[in-house]
């Protein structure tokens, strides 16, 4: 691949999605996003609910940035047809409520619920409040039709929304325009364009086939990687299963956690969740042939799925150069100079 220090066949390709997906969910130093498209889900800024690590379609649109902002999502929307298609799962941290309404199924305060426990919880209580207990709550500090998004954004429920007072004649009409506001009306033309740009790939009706949960693994995948599978579906080239530094690879991958599995895969194949469809080739493990080979790292073909693994002299030393592998060299970059 042009610019990169890479060399291989289709490993930098697969590796591409992987590097797209996660500039898409990076956060700066500031807290602000890397990218505009997706945002840290409000339980996330706030500290309290679940699903703190997702992230949630953008919902401010600048007026000056429209055009633009929605062809990034119609690329979006292109780029999960071709990873459905290529069978390369993309790792993406997006809550239910975005494969609900890809799916076209309804969505309901739950959704809301797993990304945005505050608004949800002001929803639950105005919809318990008398009239004395609403008034008495909010007579000094009264709420308006009106949403307030990030930089002092704000979005009008209704027409001239921020100056129309909520009181308990109208408080039904509120609760269902805020629910709508967040559920819906908020990320209406960022989805559509996504789906616009899906359809160019792939037939959308199809979607509809799927349940959200269904839909979520054939674009992004599983997390889960089962090791005594990917032990039992080895292959093994210029080397003997029964030797002692294959042994200690596999106890170290074993004591991994999920994070360091997917890392390794990553490492190894260019990405870093197994497919819906489950592996399509088996691990391939080869003799690095190499003197003193403590002080060498494991080295991969991505494309091959296969990695070269040089015969450490202990579980300690392979556990250090596999940590160090999978950490800090599984990325192209253009910093290396090949001969």
């Amino acid at each position: 691949m042009k610019g990169e220090g890479v060399d291989d066949h289709g490993g930098p390709y697969s590796q591409l999605f992987t590097d797209i997906c996660l500039e898409l969910q990076r956060i700066n130093e500031d807290g602000t996003p890397f990218l505009p498209l997706f945002v840290p889900s409000p339980n996330n800024v706030s500290g309290q609910g679940l699903n703190q690590e997702k992230f949630v379609i953008n919902p401010i649109l600048p007026p000056e940035d429209t055009h633009l902002r929605l062809d990034y999502y119609r690329f979006f929307g292109k780029l999960m047809g071709m990873a459905i298609r290529t069978n390369i799962p993309l790792p993406l941290d997006l809550p239910s409520l975005f494969w609900k309404r890809l799916v076209n199924d309804p969505v309901n305060l739950s959704d809301l619920e797993e990304i945005d426990h505050a608004t949800t919880k002001l929803i639950k209580e105005l919809k318990s409040l008398s009239q004395e207990s609403f008034e008495a709550r909010y007579s000094d500090n009264p709420l308006y039709f009106m949403v307030q998004l990030g930089n002092d954004e704000v979005y009008d429920l209704i027409q001239h929304g921020r100056h129309v007072t909520v009181n308990y004649k109208n408080l039904t009409e509120f609760i269902d325009k805020l629910s709508q506001f967040h559920l819906t009306t908020s990320i209406e033309r960022q989805l559509s364009a996504i789906v616009s740009g899906l359809e160019t790939i792939i037939p959308v009706d199809c979607l509809n086939v799927f349940t959200p949960q269904e839909l979520q693994i054939v674009v992004c995948g599983s997390p889960e990687i089962n090791i005594a599978m990917l032990k039992e579906r080895a292959i093994y080239e210029d080397v003997n299963p029964s030797e002692p530094h294959i042994d200690y690879f596999w106890q170290v991958l074993e004591e991994f956690d999920t994070e360091k599995r997917c890392q390794f895969l990553q490492f190894v194949w260019a990405r870093t969740r197994i497919p819906a469809s489950g592996l399509s080739m088996n691990l391939k493990i080869q003799r690095s042939r190499k003197d003193f080979p403590d002080h060498f790292l494991p080295t991969t073909q991505t494309c091959f799925f296969s990695i070269s693994l040089p015969t450490y002299s202990s579980i300690e030393v392979t556990r250090k150069q596999l940590l160090y592998a999978i950490t800090h060299c599984a990325d192209m970059d253009n910093d290396i100079l090949l001969h």
